[in-house]
């Protein structure tokens, strides 16, 4: 990348090695590279944080004050981008459900055809429209233990899915199936797999037929992650 101050070779870094001007974020850059992090998910919550504070101290507008109106829009550019990365790489699901992202499957994809092509199977849903039925039951009896007991196993459940998925998306990394920038959502940064029309047959393609592998099914537990935290959800309006 080139310096925008001196023009000379800023070699992707954060700040110019030649005349230490602070550098823009390429347009592809996404959590994982606004952070420095590698594109993996096993990223501990303790180095997000503290990656976070470091970062924030590093760019934050207010320590530019003095430059140029153009070192302190990149700034705030960076400081937006990685308040954003850092609301979802601290969280083990939407950090998960990203790097889905980024690999072309977009489990929140309720309108591009992305969530029918995912597949949780007709099992699953009967399963929780059945704990939303005994819940109703339960609330109209008002049988508080019964109440009790079924969020806690949805907890539970929630818990076992969110342990399978990222066992799942630690084989795939070790595997090495799958490399940086594959897949049409990749280096898209925020807008990774935003082309519904692209997503939903990138989707199709990775998830047809059992040799998808585990990446299928890592998406699928997500998908149902999302159903038991719509479900535990009953517990806070109740």
């Amino acid at each position: 990348m080139t310096c925008w101050n001196c023009e000379r070779d800023a070699r992707d870094e954060a700040v110019c090695g030649f005349c230490g001007k602070l550098q823009p974020l390429a347009r592809d850059a996404d959590h994982f590279t606004v952070m420095g992090f590698s594109r993996r998910y096993a990223v501990l919550r303790d180095e997000v944080d503290t990656r976070f504070r470091e970062l924030s101290r590093r760019f934050h507008p207010d320590r530019l004050a003095r430059e140029s109106a153009e070192e302190r829009r990149i700034a705030l550019q960076r400081t937006v981008a990685l308040n954003d990365a850092y609301r979802v790489l601290r969280d083990d699901v939407k950090r998960g459900e990203y790097l889905l992202k980024l690999w072309g499957i977009d489990v929140g994809a309720e309108k591009s055809g992305q969530a029918s092509a995912i597949g949780l199977g007709g099992g699953f849903l009967m399963e929780m429209l059945e704990r939303r039925e005994a819940l109703l039951e339960a609330r109209a009896a008002g049988d508080r233990g019964t109440e009790e007991r079924l969020f806690a196993e949805a907890r539970e459940a929630r818990a076992a899915a969110l342990e399978r998925a990222a066992a799942g998306l630690d084989e795939e990394e070790e595997k090495g199936d799958r490399k940086e920038g594959a897949g049409p959502g990749a280096g898209a940064g925020a807008d990774a797999g935003a082309d519904a029309e692209t997503g939903a047959v990138a989707v199709a393609g990775a998830l047809a037929g059992e040799g998808a592998g585990r990446l299928g099914e890592v998406a699928r537990e997500f998908a149902r992650i999302r159903y038991y935290a719509r479900f535990l959800g009953e517990a806070a309006d109740d």
